[in-house]
Order: structure tokens, then sequence, then C-alpha cells
């Protein structure tokens, strides 16, 4: 507690209150807040020295998903070209498509969208690390919003962002699903790894093997057997759905 005094405002133990004091309460009260801002900042400040077009396309793929963008956001071209994708997943141009629709030929804008994504995923982070421990969560969220690689990748027309972030929703939701099995969550964490999967084909592998583990999870909180199976198939259900809509 603080209390005033004509010198200024102490602590209870009667030592002056500094203002690095007041940020720690703040970051102590709101981890997930604090990290969520934290994290925007850094990579706010980044896009802002980027000054030349180029930086945001240092790879090549970058190029390839930003021409599948195009066409995407044009009426004329919008089914021909995903109806043709056949080598990479849809979500990730999908949504290049529509902040090309809004902001048109703005690779930034599309930074500032990934920034947003991926401030948000350093949340989910220091969520998922505070299911385990307080230290745990403060290590991660700072490891996380600080990450230079995590940092650069924001700013590329890459699917990096988007995929990171629904791998680690799917994550929170399979952590939480481990402490206290709901049908919700199975959904949630289902549905999440759909969505992580039409970004990125790479997690196919992890969603198969996620599935028996809702039955031994429930055999280990001693479910019924009705209600780890409805788990399951909605999980799979979840995780099927978003896939089958991004493929048609």
């Amino acid at each position: 507690m603080l209390r005033g005094q004509a010198s200024g405002v102490v602590g209870q133990d009667g030592r002056p209150f500094r203002i690095a004091d007041s940020w720690l309460l703040i970051l102590a009260a709101h981890p997930l807040k604090s990290t969520f801002v934290l994290a925007l900042l850094v990579r706010l400040i980044n896009i802002a020295l980027l000054t030349h077009r180029d930086a945001f396309f240092a790879e090549q793929d970058a190029f390839g998903y930003w021409a599948l963008g195009a066409a995407l956001a044009k009426r004329e071209t919008f089914w021909p070209t995903l109806l043709a994708m056949t080598d990479r997943m849809p979500l990730y141009p999908l949504l290049v498509a529509g902040i090309q629709h809004i902001f048109g030929d703005a690779p930034r804008a599309v930074a500032l969208v990934q920034a947003v994504i991926a401030a948000t995923t350093c949340a989910l982070i220091a969520a998922l690390g505070a299911l385990n421990s307080p230290p745990v969560a403060l290590i991660g969220r700072i490891l996380a919003a600080l990450s230079a690689t995590l940092i650069v990748f924001s700013t590329q027309i890459l699917t990096e962002s988007l995929f990171l972030f629904f791998f680690t929703l799917m994550l929170f939701a399979g952590a939480r699903f481990l402490l206290r099995p709901t049908a919700g969550l199975a959904v949630w964490a289902g549905v999440s790894g759909g969505l992580a999967l039409a970004t990125r084909p790479a997690i196919a592998l992890l969603l198969g093997a996620a599935v028996p583990l809702v039955f031994v999870i429930a055999l280990v909180q001693r479910r019924s057997v009705v209600y780890y199976q409805s788990s399951s198939l909605t999980s799979q259900g979840g995780t099927i759905l978003p896939c089958g809509l991004s493929r048609w």
C-alpha cells in the first residue's frame, strides 16, 4: 500500500516509491495485457524502422504469397486462383488477399496486422506458462516478446506469425483440456489445430497423434465412455471442418 507524504509518495516501509516499482506492479497485476503491449510496441518500432519495401520480402516465398494475395484480392481471378492452389495451404494467402483488398499494394499493412497477431501469440505463451507456474510465465513472456526471430518473422510476408498463433492457441486449449477435460475445450483445440493445418501442413502428424491422447486423458480422469468418445469426435470434427472448408 502507498501513503502520501509532504516529501512525496513513499511505500509502507517508509522508502520512496519509484516509478520503476509502479511498472513492476502493473506487470504483476496485468501479466497478459502487459505482455501484449510490450510485444506489440517492440514490433511496431521494428516496422517503423523498415523504410524500404524490400525489407518485407527478405525471402523468395514472400513474393509468392504476395502474388497469390494480389490474385485472390480481385473478383475475376479469385476462384481460378483458389482452385488452382495445390502447393500452398490457402488460409494465409486469403489473409493477405483481404488486407490487399482493403489497403491495396501495402506490405507494411500486412506487417502491422501480423504484429497484432504476434503480440497476441506472446500473450498466449504467457497464459500457457501461467498454467505451470508464475516464474515460467514470466520467463516465457519476456522471451516471446523480445525474441528477435519472432520479431523479424512478424514483418515478413510469410506464414510463420499466423501459424504460430493458431498453434499456440491449440496448445493452450490442449493444456487446459489436460487440467479439466470438456467438450468445449476439445472443440477449441481441434478448431485451432485445423486452422493451423490450413496455414501450414507440417502440423498434420501432430494432430493425428493428438486424437488417441484424448481417449487416454479421459480414461485417466475417469470420465465415462460417452464423455471421452464425444470429446474425441468433437476434437476431430473441429480439426477437420476448417481444413475441409479451406480446401473445398
